[in-house]
């Protein structure tokens, strides 16, 4: 009897995980991809257009872009800045990393007047479209989507128009660059994509 109560409690423990598992990994596609920028976004509109030659809104991003190709970054252009934007910044990140928002690329300080870029970004502080922080893989420039194998990930592509130059040491990390453009967003724009292995 004790043997099949014992059977009956660790069938009920793994149908109870199973279904935790099933319910929080679809739920993340539920979240507002926008909630780990809300504190610096603030109250700025979303009124930039962003768009890709190599992406688009809502479906699967090409394996070039990807730690599954090449790894470079995708062209991008974008449109609708304030008169009176000083800078723009280009970051992309992961909101549904197992161990929460997983940024993959920064930029900023690009001019006023650059509202493009090129496919495949040197992986380098300083470039010549702006300078670029160190992502959460440790390393300069752009990483691709790499999410775990058997998922699929959300990507979130966002462009901040800022009342400012960033004056930033060129070991900075995502966060020091987050923590600094508080207060100084204009306006933004998005563009989220997905992949998955």
């Amino acid at each position: 009897m004790r043997r099949v109560l014992l059977v009956s409690i660790v069938v009920v423990v793994i149908v109870l995980a199973v279904v935790i598992y099933y319910v929080t990994s679809h739920n993340l596609a539920s979240k507002d991809p926008l909630d780990p920028l809300r504190s610096v976004l603030g109250n700025a509109p979303n009124s930039l257009s962003l768009t890709s030659a190599g992406l688009s809104a809502g479906s699967m991003v090409p394996k070039q872009f990807t730690c599954d190709g090449t790894d470079k970054s995708p062209p991008l252009s974008w449109s609708g800045g304030p008169e009176d934007t000083v800078s723009y910044a280009v970051l992309m990140y992961d909101p549904d990393a197992p161990k929460g928002t997983f940024y993959h690329w920064v930029i900023y300080n690009i001019p006023p007047n650059i509202t493009s870029l090129p496919e495949g970004i040197p992986k380098t502080f300083r470039t010549s479209f702006g300078l670029q922080c160190i992502n959460d893989f440790g390393r300069y420039g752009y990483g691709g989507p790499c999410p775990p194998h058997g998922s699929t990930h959300r990507y979130v592509f966002v462009v901040l128009a800022l009342d400012t130059k960033l004056n930033l040491p060129n070991n900075t990390d995502t966060k020091v660059f987050l923590n600094a453009v508080k207060g100084h967003v204009l306006a933004y724009g998005v563009l989220v994509v997905s992949y998955g292995h």
